[in-house]
């Protein structure tokens, strides 16, 4: 139940950034980035793409906390298999 509420939640958010994105199409807008300026992007784009590029950001730094998590669940549970 809890990963079909998370895949529920991703395809909202998906799905309103990309009707979002898709009635701004025409509008242009520059985009600073440091020492580089992207001018006249579509707003569509820069929009989807900040959903996307946070998405994978927040998975990767979820991916990196289970991979901890498990680590210490492993040793754990051999310190467990140990006194048994």
């Amino acid at each position: 139940m809890r990963r079909w509420s998370r895949v529920l939640t991703v395809v909202l958010i998906t799905a309103l950034a990309f009707l979002f994105a898709v009635q701004n199409a025409h509008q242009l807008v520059n985009v600073r980035l440091g020492p580089i300026t992207l001018r006249g992007a579509s707003l569509a784009a820069v929009v989807f793409g900040a959903v996307l590029l946070g998405m994978i950001v927040v998975f990767i730094a979820g991916l990196r906390a289970d991979m901890q998590a498990r680590t210490i669940m492993r040793k754990y549970r051999e310190r467990l298999d140990r006194h048994d």
